[in-house]
């Protein structure tokens, strides 16, 4: 059984996105020169969050505070 890591906010873009892909969680990020990063968790037939920032760390955090806050029992499960 996979367990959430309660420290995912302290880790790489690498590990969180593998973490995600793990969890079967679908995520994105897109760039636009000088319009930040466009990240979003979810996809089309199943309902998604969006959001624009203005670096890579405060995508990872969103990201991490996103999925806990949609999947809360991913949390009760890790601890």
């Amino acid at each position: 059984m996979l367990t959430w890591p309660r420290d995912l906010r302290s880790k790489d873009m690498k590990t969180v996105l593998e973490t995600l892909y793990r969890f079967e969680i679908n995520c994105g990020m897109e760039s636009f020169w000088d319009g930040g990063w466009d990240v979003w968790l979810g996809d089309s037939l199943n309902g998604m969050s969006k959001v624009n920032v203005q670096s890579l760390d405060i995508a990872i955090e969103w990201l991490v505070d996103e999925v806990e806050r949609i999947y809360p029992k991913l949390l009760e499960d890790a601890a």
